[in-house]
């Protein structure tokens, strides 16, 4: 309910179907508010967001092969040696298609073991796992098959190794 001067704005708000019974008892509402003098009645229907799902086929292997190769600085630099282990996930945030190229912005959770020593028996080994964000561009190779044509950034948060 909301009121200016003598003006009286009486609003309802729902979400979802509604039955037979609660149309007629809405009816009834406004009818009454109507007949109060200086009130109007108001219903506003609300629906849920709808989750929803951006996929591309195997973008998490192209990312994947990528941190193989090229394991961004702020983590290769965390240990002696630093090995790219997997992806607890990865989320799509957002794809625009243009009109050569994909461009795909997304966050996820990298895993990595940190070595520290020379080897795996004489040094320390801790899994570990970091927060990043992406944006890189997708294109199409002459077979038809998806590949990172330019990396815009992939940053990764290393900030809780440091704490």
């Amino acid at each position: 309910m909301a009121q200016r001067d003598e003006e009286v704005i009486v609003i309802e708000v729902k979400a979802g179907k509604l039955s037979a019974k609660r149309k007629k008892e809405i009816a009834s509402l406004s009818n009454y508010i109507k007949k109060q003098g200086n009130y109007k009645f108001f219903v506003v229907f609300v629906n849920p967001p709808q989750e929803k799902r951006l996929e591309i086929d195997n973008f998490e292997e192209l990312l994947f092969d990528n941190f193989q190769e090229s394991l961004p600085d702020n983590l290769s630099t965390l240990s002696s040696n630093t090995e790219f282990r997997a992806f607890e996930y990865i989320i799509l945030d957002e794809i625009t298609v243009h009109d050569k190229q994909i461009s795909v912005k997304g966050d996820g959770l990298v895993n990595v073991g940190l070595q520290y020593g020379k080897d795996s028996e004489d040094g320390l080994i801790i899994d570990d796992g970091y927060p990043f964000s992406f944006h890189v561009f997708l294109k199409y190779t002459k077979e038809n098959k998806l590949e990172i044509s330019k990396i815009n950034y992939i940053e990764v948060d290393t900030s809780s190794f440091y704490e």
